[in-house]
């Protein structure tokens, strides 16, 4: 018998994996992968990046980020760049395409956004609540 804490583990995997199809989706009619769309909304949130730390926020290898930032630099999405103090890192920052391209996405995303948590069934609503208190009982130790 599952304990309470494995069936909402596995309820929470059923729903990102629900979510993370919807994303792939948006992404791949705006002509991106999700894993360049990731990197895109990253870049975007954070102002300019280290390239370096820009790989380890999306959870890939070095050799995984210069494909894909230079994939981006290609469409004109993202912009590298050196500062003057600091030669040795590559930062990345959002083009003006790169930023447009991104608002898109995100209000598809969030447009399908809400229809996706309409379907959600009140079993997996109540999972996700359970979630959140525990987090924040956590936090408030």
């Amino acid at each position: 018998m599952e304990s309470i804490d494995e069936q909402i583990f596995q309820n929470l995997k059923e729903i990102a994996g629900r979510y993370i199809t919807l994303k792939k989706k948006v992404a791949l009619k705006n002509g991106l992968s999700l894993s360049e769309c990731n990197m895109l909304c990253i870049v975007s949130a954070s102002g300019p990046i280290i390239q370096s730390r820009l790989g380890e926020c999306c959870g890939i290898d070095k050799p995984a980020t210069s494909r894909l930032v230079n994939k981006l630099i290609s469409e004109n999405l993202i912009l590298k760049f050196h500062n003057a103090d600091n030669k040795k890192n590559s930062f990345i920052k959002i083009s003006h395409k790169g930023k447009i391209l991104i608002e898109k996405i995100q209000q598809e995303v969030n447009k399908e956004k809400d229809t996706f948590f309409k379907t959600l069934s009140l079993k997996d609503k109540e999972v996700a609540l359970l979630l959140m208190e525990k987090v924040l009982a956590k936090n408030c130790e």
